[in-house]
């Protein structure tokens, strides 16, 4: 119908998961390796075992975060922080 090839298009695909009350949630505070002061603002998120992202958020202003997992499972909790 368009006459010419479309370039690819990266499209991202949502999941969504059935609340688990059993299901674990983790929190903790993000701060700076060398000062060992709280980052605020920086990103957080919570990936399952084959690195899909399940829940993000970010740090509040005492670099606190609270992410909750959908069901029980092995989870990683990774922290991106502008300029890091």
């Amino acid at each position: 119908l368009l006459g010419r090839p479309v370039p690819d298009v990266e499209v991202p695909v949502l999941v969504a998961y059935p609340a688990d009350p059993h299901a674990p949630t983790f929190t903790g505070t993000v701060v700076d390796a060398d000062r060992r002061t709280p980052l605020a603002c920086a990103e957080v998120t919570l990936e399952d075992s084959a690195t899909n992202v399940v829940a993000h958020g970010r740090t509040d202003g005492r670099g606190g975060f609270r992410l909750g997992a959908p069901r029980a499972g092995s989870y990683r909790v990774r922290v991106d922080a502008l300029g890091w």
